[in-house]
């Protein structure tokens, strides 16, 4: 499979939107990024760079706008946690609390702004997006490529939509509507896999030289003057043998 992403909403994930971060600054943290616009709407996102659920929570989080958002510290239970708000309801908790970054420090964001370089692609987890994406590279590898890529994103899907039943185990009509869009991913790599054999079959058609009838054959048109010379002497002594008359007892 082509090891390439795009590069996901690039206008928004820079180092100038950089707010805050999770985790380690040295070790894969969360960088979360903001921008407010002039209308009061604040366009918000973060990075995730390690995951329990690598096939499907790593990389770019789909971006929202929303005048509501907030990014906060609470304790919940004994733990302080960083959450994320929108019309006051939360939808996003962290394992640990964040930590601010000021627009002027430099030197964090330069720190942190390494995620958006090793992380171009927005997460897995938006299945579509990113089938959608890799068929566009694998549309312009060489034919018999595109197979073997096929097979290798159908499965890649297959192991997406699992890890995303584990994290919704416990809510029924998620895991039915993920088992039906599998399906659905499925039937789509499959149509997209008969047409590329297709194309193939076509090429192999066109590729097949064609004889032309058209135009006497002469064959000893390419050959050197001996082999011409040996010709001729052999045509001539086959003519005699021909033309001999059995002898008469």
């Amino acid at each position: 499979m082509p090891d390439k992403r795009k590069n996901y909403a690039k206008d928004f994930y820079t180092k100038d939107n950089i707010i805050g971060y999770t985790g380690n600054i040295d070790d894969n943290p969360t960088v979360y990024f903001q921008k407010e616009h002039s209308n009061g709407d604040i366009t918000y996102g973060h990075i995730t760079q390690a995951h329990k659920y690598d096939k499907v929570n790593i990389g770019k989080e789909k971006i929202n706008t929303n005048k509501t958002y907030k990014l906060v510290n609470e304790v919940v239970g004994e733990d302080l946690v960083s959450k994320e708000y929108v019309n006051g309801k939360s939808f996003h908790t962290s394992r640990n609390p964040h930590k601010k970054v000021l627009p002027n420090d430099d030197k964090i964001k330069d720190k942190l702004a390494k995620a958006i370089e090793n992380n171009p692609g927005i997460k897995k987890m938006y299945t579509k997006d990113y089938v959608q994406e890799q068929l566009e590279f694998i549309q312009q590898e060489d034919l018999k490529d595109q197979q073997n890529q096929l097979i290798e994103l159908k499965d890649e899907v297959k192991e997406i939509n699992h890890q995303l039943q584990e994290i919704r185990r416990h809510k029924p009509k998620t895991i039915v509507r993920l088992e039906n869009e599998l399906e659905a991913f499925e039937d789509d790599l499959i149509e997209e896999f008969e047409k590329v054999q297709e194309n193939i079959n076509k090429q192999s058609q066109k590729d097949k030289p064609k004889l032309n009838f058209s135009e006497p054959l002469n064959k000893s048109a390419k050959l050197n003057s001996d082999q011409k010379a040996q010709l001729d002497s052999s045509s001539s002594q086959n003519k005699s043998q021909k033309t001999k008359k059995p002898l008469k007892v």
